[in-house]
């Protein structure tokens, strides 16, 4: 309260709320919401070591239509030709082409891979943020921000398709809100809710089990079309000592 009161913020968001404090955000006026959470399997392999379900066949994706688009691999020498940061406008809260270099590009850790999708006239309509995870002499990939218009959301299958033939990973899963459901079911994404799936979150340490994310924010500002992922605050971030 004392910070809200100090800086008196239009936009104040929250990822990653422990559900024991889920009434306390309540209480002070946020908003709290159950992030979704969704999986988009690989059609290529037939042995998985970190994802487990009961009935594959049932999700197959062999049957789905791929949306084929354009991409680029977004890198620090190239991200201010590709990209104008009145791109961003289109979401809450505002990121640009600093904020990508400094969260991502620039990290002293991890490796982040960034693309970015084009529509028919070359122009950009989606940057998608990941970072590949491997464990257990296998791999995965979190899809932990997005940048662009909901309806090309579904541009992401090329690049999911191009991602699981170079690294042969086992998932990219993905944690959102502000995203409706209807935007999903032209993706090759699944709803990993009531799917008999565990789709692993924490990877250090590992934890073979299903975590529910939060996120709460409070909208002084009146602002549009707001979307939050796991990235965003310290929602992804290293859990364990890197020498």
């Amino acid at each position: 309260n004392k910070i809200m009161n100090l800086l008196q913020p239009s936009f104040v968001g929250i990822v990653g709320i422990n559900t024991r404090a889920l009434k306390l955000h309540q209480w002070l006026g946020f908003k709290v919401f159950k992030m979704s959470h969704y999986v988009f399997i690989s059609p290529f392999k037939k042995k998985f070591k970190i994802i487990k379900f009961k009935n594959l066949s049932k999700i197959s994706l062999k049957n789905k239509r791929i949306f084929k688009t354009k991409f680029i691999e977004v890198k620090k020498s190239n991200i201010n030709k590709l990209i104008n940061n009145d791109f961003y406008k289109i979401q809450t809260p505002l990121k640009s082409n600093k904020y990508i270099l400094e969260r991502y590009l620039k990290h002293p850790i991890y490796k982040y891979l960034i693309f970015l999708s084009l529509n028919d006239n070359n122009k950009p309509c989606s940057l998608f943020v990941l970072r590949k995870i491997d464990h257990n002499s296998s791999n995965i990939i979190k899809l932990i921000d997005v940048i662009g218009d909901n309806k090309y959301l579904r541009s992401f299958d090329e690049i999911g398709i191009f991602l699981f033939k170079k690294f042969e990973s086992e998932y990219i899963d993905f944690y959102s809100h502000g995203i409706p459901k209807k935007y999903f079911k032209n993706t090759l994404f699944i709803e990993c809710q009531n799917q008999n799936m565990i789709i692993p979150n924490h990877f250090e340490p590992f934890e073979q089990k299903n975590i529910d994310i939060f996120c709460a924010y409070k909208n002084n500002g009146n602002f549009k079309n707001i979307k939050i992922f796991r990235s965003d605050g310290d929602g992804d971030r290293p859990s364990r000592l890197y020498l």
